[in-house]
């Protein structure tokens, strides 16, 4: 199983290797044409600004390409996201090797030219990578020397699971808007037992990944759960997390070929993200901080945090509502989201389990100005809801609940109840169980996956 994906793996990465060989190739051209002739350089650089005119005129008359654009960043932010990185680290360490080229003067030959400024280039690559890798921003490599931004969940969740002393009944899948669902209410409540996999940005695509890696323990260790508790949300693609590749090696076998592909990518090219750089620099300041505030996560998997102020709270609220004003949602479900939810259902068929997805609720003031007022919203709220509504009516193993409107909990904008805009308390989480087992929803769930192990 491992081999074509590793397979695949190197071919990404070798092309990559090709791609920045092709791009310092290309840089260094440019650079000895500017020795030779300025006038042609100057050239090069006005046709360039006059292409980008022409591009930025286009997305502003032409609603077609607005519309091309958007469907392109919402299927592929994340490469975007990584390529625009990894060119930005590359440019300012091709302007560092440009300088020592310059300083030689523009009647310097060819042959000592191109030394000179392939030392500056990879020796300020070196400096750079070495710095990323030795403070390591986003637990990608074995460096463990300053505290993590945020912590490295899918390191804690792929540890604990096959490391538990209980046979969870319920996992709960989903991204850090499902941390606060612990297994000490859910004793209390039903007397089931829960484990919580949910990982920080987490994706549909690794909700799959990690039951596969829980089909793996089932065989030797933790049996497979009776319910999976899936938190989603309207718009959600089958698109790869941006934190994928800090999952640890023992998970990528179970990772779709896509998915390992972008996670070797990732932790190469994290070496030249003008991201990752940065972020190093917030890591060492904050690891001076004698009252940071994060999560922590418990041996369930949940994981909490001291709660936000009001004034803390209403400051980031005003902040999300005008960022998220006028965020454009979805037309329809995403093909590649309901071929992820056919697979969750698939692997909970296979172990005779049931699956309950649910919609989290948002901060009320969040909900109400940035959401309720917005059509886009409207129609594809509907239209996930729908689906998901629609495969409860066709499997007797799967269940819907829509909590996304913090008013069916009667949810305050309060530090209380929300951290932020989406992030719940252990008090929300607990009152959203409790509705979930004031409807029976969860008692179904789990009565019919029994009557399928029967």
């Amino acid at each position: 199983m491992c081999r074509p994906y590793f397979i695949y793996g190197m071919i990404c990465f070798y092309s990559h290797l090709i791609i920045v060989f092709l791009c310092v190739l290309g840089a260094l051209a440019v650079n000895i044409s500017f020795m030779i002739t300025r006038r042609k350089f100057l050239l090069i650089i006005l046709s360039l600004l006059i292409l980008g005119a022409l591009a930025a005129a286009a997305y502003s008359r032409s609603e077609t390409v607005r519309e091309a654009v958007y469907q392109l960043w919402r299927t592929n932010s994340s490469k975007i996201d990584s390529l625009v990185q990894s060119t930005t680290i590359i440019g300012l360490a091709l302007v560092l090797g440009s300088i020592w080229l310059r300083k030689r003067g523009p009647t310097l030959e060819v042959k000592p030219a191109v030394r000179l400024w392939l030392i500056g280039f990879f020796a300020s690559m070196l400096i750079v990578g070495s710095f990323i890798v030795y403070i390591n921003p986003r637990d990608i490599y074995p460096t463990r020397f300053f505290p993590d931004r945020a912590p490295p969940s899918r390191h804690y969740k792929t540890e604990l699971y096959p490391q538990l002393d209980y046979a969870p009944d319920i996992v709960v899948f989903g991204s850090s808007r499902a941390w606060a669902l612990n297994d000490e209410h859910m004793q209390a409540a039903l007397g089931l037992r829960l484990f919580n996999a949910a990982v920080s940005s987490g994706s549909i695509l690794e909700d799959i990944t990690f039951a596969r890696f829980m089909e793996a323990a089932a065989a030797t260790t933790t049996p497979f759960p009776d319910v999976l508790l899936v938190e989603v949300t309207p718009g959600e693609v089958r698109d790869i997390s941006q934190q994928s590749s800090t999952w640890p090696p023992t998970i990528f076998p179970y990772m779709d070929r896509d998915m390992l592909a972008d996670a070797l990518h990732r932790r190469i090219t994290a070496v030249v993200s003008i991201a990752r750089f940065s972020e190093s620099f917030l890591i060492i300041r904050r690891s001076t901080d004698t009252d940071r505030d994060g999560y922590t996560i418990l041996p369930d998997g949940s994981a909490s945090r001291p709660l936000a102020s009001a004034s803390e709270l209403n400051a980031l609220i005003d902040t999300r509502i005008d960022i998220n004003r006028n965020v454009r949602w979805c037309d329809a479900v995403d093909p590649g989201f309901s071929d992820s939810i056919d697979t969750i259902i698939e692997t909970a068929d296979a172990h005779h389990s049931a699956v309950i997805f649910y919609f989290s609720p948002r901060d009320p003031r969040f909900f109400e100005e940035t959401m309720a007022q917005n059509p886009t919203y409207q129609g594809c709220a509907d239209a996930y809801s729908g689906y998901l509504e629609s495969l409860s009516q066709t499997h007797d193993n799967v269940f819907f609940v829509d909590y996304i409107n913090p008013n069916l909990l009667h949810l305050q904008s309060i530090p209380e109840h929300f951290f932020d805009e989406w992030h719940l308390t252990t008090y929300t989480a607990n009152t959203m169980i409790d509705s979930m087992v004031e409807t029976g929803i969860i008692q179904r769930a789990y009565e019919v996956a029994h009557a399928n192990q029967s």
